[in-house]
């Protein structure tokens, strides 16, 4: 290796035997390798496809030190082929040997948060989960499971299933933040119109075959051809264009639908009882 220059500028050029600039220190005190023009505090490049840019060892050390002291921030190799990301002198996350990632916190705020501040172009997206190499299909595993120290809270199972311990579903409904509140028009004939159907999934069908079970709803092309478009969402992102259907919003015109329904036997009930006593 040769030494090219050192002056006010810094260490312009550490030479390797092909003589390519190895190592350079400029006057910003930044240190460049594989680069004579560094653009970071440390700024590693290198050519090679299959070549590692940098290699830790340590037992019980610190791998990389963040801060000014080990108290702050570290990352660290651990036992079992473990990652681990330290703070405040304690371990906050981990990824073990099989890319299991594990997040612990004790502070009274999130343990972590997903941001996606893309407003400008396409459709944000924050979370994908996704098992591309299985389908389950069952309540056997989960998406989601969300434990306290007592019992099971909510769960998304690998059927799409959402399960939560009260079984409680619901929406902010406060008067506060409605206007405009009167009593809903009649639904009669909007629900006397809903065909209600029996069906089999395709997918299910295509996994199960003559195992497939047979599901109760609606089909969404159906209610719009019955003037309750409102109720049907459509997916403009998907190549497809997949249509849904609002179920919360069609189970509360049945209720006001089934209230309409108590009013007339009431009043049957009414006439019936005058006559009877007449």
């Amino acid at each position: 290796m040769a030494l090219t220059k050192v002056g006010k500028e810094g260490i312009t050029g550490i030479s390797n035997s092909s003589d390519a600039t190895a190592i350079t220190i400029d006057s910003s005190e930044q240190v460049g390798i594989g680069t004579a023009s560094p653009s970071a505090v440390l700024d590693v490049r290198r050519g090679d496809a299959d070549g590692k840019i940098a290699e830790f060892h340590t037992s019980t050390g610190y791998g990389i030190e963040l801060g000014s002291s080990q108290t702050e921030a570290y990352i660290k190799a651990g036992t079992s082929q473990l990652l681990q990301v330290h703070t405040n002198g304690a371990e906050r996350m981990r990824i073990d040997s099989v890319g299991t990632s594990t997040f612990n916190a004790t502070a009274a705020s999130n343990v972590a948060m997903i941001i996606n501040n893309n407003g400008a172009s396409g459709t944000p997206e924050l979370m994908l989960m996704d098992t591309p190499s299985y389908s389950k299909d069952s309540t056997g595993g989960h998406f989601l499971k969300c434990d306290d120290s007592t019992a099971t809270r909510m769960v998304i199972d690998l059927n799409g299933s959402l399960r939560n311990h009260d079984n409680s579903y619901g929406s902010i409904s406060d008067e506060r933040v409605k206007q405009d509140i009167s009593d809903a028009s009649s639904q009669w004939d909007d629900i006397k119109a809903v065909k209600v159907r029996k069906y089999k999934k395709k997918d299910d069908v295509a996994q199960y075959k003559e195992k497939a079970w047979e599901q109760i709803g609606v089909v969404a092309q159906e209610l719009e051809a019955s003037g309750m478009d409102k109720l049907v969402d459509i997916d403009n992102e998907s190549e497809e264009k997949w249509k849904s259907v609002k179920y919360s919003v069609l189970y509360m015109k049945a209720i006001k639908a089934l209230q309409e329904a108590m009013a007339r036997i009431e009043t049957l009930e009414t006439k019936v009882k005058a006559l009877e006593d007449g």
